[in-house]
């Protein structure tokens, strides 16, 4: 009998994906734990909101001028 060549390759190959799995869950699980990467995480999130809203102010307040009476 016979093994396919490539066997050891597979058999290394899925225990090397449940070892990348757990250490996607276990980070996952430390990221959200830790205080300062929370606060990190809001601070990102304010940056690109407040980015976001000062290009929409520019787009509405440059779009519609203010009317002026000229003499």
């Amino acid at each position: 009998m016979s093994i396919h060549p490539l066997a050891p390759t597979l058999i290394s190959q899925n225990a090397s994906q449940v070892h990348v799995d757990q250490v996607k869950t276990i980070w996952n699980d430390e990221f959200w734990e830790n205080p300062w990467e929370k606060g990190g995480l809001a601070v990102i999130g304010v940056f690109i909101t407040t980015v976001l809203l000062l290009m929409l102010f520019a787009i509405v307040f440059g779009l519609f001028h203010p009317t002026e009476d000229n003499p």
